[in-house]
């Protein structure tokens, strides 16, 4: 049988407070918060906003770069880049840069034409 030297405690014991340390980090509810997704509702976005960008991911390739204009705020911009990953996601400022722009509007106007038709907005490819 093997015995712990003194420097074998310390480090088990080293080890086992770390554990009971970060365990609350681990908790079940904990782990489930980090890995959901964050809702429309949570970030302060009309369900509305969310169906636009689904429909905008399923129709663009997963590598574009995306202009999303929608005027609704920072929040709605965040969640724009979350939701619309791994697609490169830019505001205005470098609309020049994105083959794809999607635009979110409130009112319910026809797209221009050569744009595709979203809920609660348009996507045009330049």
């Amino acid at each position: 049988m093997t015995r712990l030297s003194i420097r074998g405690l310390v480090v088990l014991a080293a080890l086992a407070l770390a554990a009971a340390y970060l365990a609350r980090d681990f908790a079940p509810a904990a782990v489930r918060a980090r890995l959901t997704p964050p809702s429309a509702a949570a970030s302060g976005v009309d369900g509305e906003y969310a169906r636009f960008l689904d429909a905008v991911a399923a129709a663009t390739p997963r590598d574009a770069t995306v202009c999303v204009l929608s005027g609704s705020g920072p929040a709605a911009d965040g969640f724009a880049a979350y939701f619309l990953a791994p697609r490169r996601v830019v505001g205005a400022e470098l609309y020049a840069q994105a083959p794809w722009v999607a635009v979110y509007r409130k009112r319910n106007a026809p797209p221009p034409p050569g744009a595709a038709a979203m809920p609660g907005g348009f996507l045009q490819k330049k």
